[in-house]
């Protein structure tokens, strides 16, 4: 199905337990299996699918007005984008980094580089005497200049972000090649082949909805006291 062909509707085949569904994309005669993955987190923010669900029965249809130019397979293939979409248009003071994927063929594709940006492991190797990411923003930023503590703010608002990202596309395999940290503080994850049914090795061993290391509880904490205020919310 042509990537901006605007969708009739998305449906939700739960599985018996209807704890599980696959996310099927209609348009027309087309209908495409989009993915699929665990119930809740498609979920938890649509109220029209949580009604559905609540009258009993095994799928939930979403839909748009015919004037919805928005609601094609592009839209919900770039779940990034549009979370950060989504984010900004509610004023939360959250923040992501969506970047382009170019798909060249069926195996093959171009990926945009993130300039200005190194993996919390490179960095680590390239500094032995960086033992913390607190250890790292104070020999980067100088503690309590202006630059600190704009990395400060920039480092807890990615964060935040990412984690609900991660929570709602249940994204796995976080090791520490693949969060980034850019120049200004931000942790950019990269790297979302595994996510929502899918895990390394087909084995789905991670019980944690997020990545929220004690390094990362502890930098933050350290970097703002308002942390724990901002993931509350």
């Amino acid at each position: 199905m042509d990537s901006k062909r605007r969708l009739d509707y998305a449906l939700f085949q739960l599985t018996p337990t209807r704890t599980r569904c696959d996310l099927v994309i209609c348009s027309g005669d087309c209908k495409e299996k989009l993915t699929s993955g665990l119930l809740e987190p498609f979920i938890a923010h649509l109220n029209i699918a949580k009604y559905q669900i609540s009258k009993g029965g095994y799928s939930i249809t979403l839909s748009a007005s015919v004037s919805a130019s928005w609601f094609t397979k592009f839209t919900l293939e770039r779940s990034l984008v549009v979370i950060a979409d989504i984010f900004q248009e509610a004023g939360l003071p959250l923040w992501l980094r969506p970047y382009e994927v170019l798909v060249t063929s069926s195996y093959t594709a171009l990926i945009e580089t993130i300039p200005d940006a190194a993996s919390i492991h490179s960095i680590k190797s390239r500094f032995p005497n960086i033992t913390s990411l607190r250890d790292f923003f104070v020999a980067k930023y100088e503690e309590n200049s202006s630059s600190y503590k704009l990395a400060q703010r920039n480092f807890v608002e990615s964060m935040v972000g990412y984690s609900l990202v991660c929570y709602l596309l249940q994204v796995k395999d976080r090791r520490n090649c693949n969060p980034l940290l850019d120049v200004e503080g931000h942790i950019i994850h990269i790297d979302f082949g595994f996510m929502l049914s899918n895990s390394p090795g087909g084995v789905n061993f991670e019980t944690a909805p997020f990545k929220l290391t004690p390094e990362l509880l502890e930098a933050s904490i350290l970097f703002n006291p308002g942390f724990r205020v901002q993931l509350k919310l």
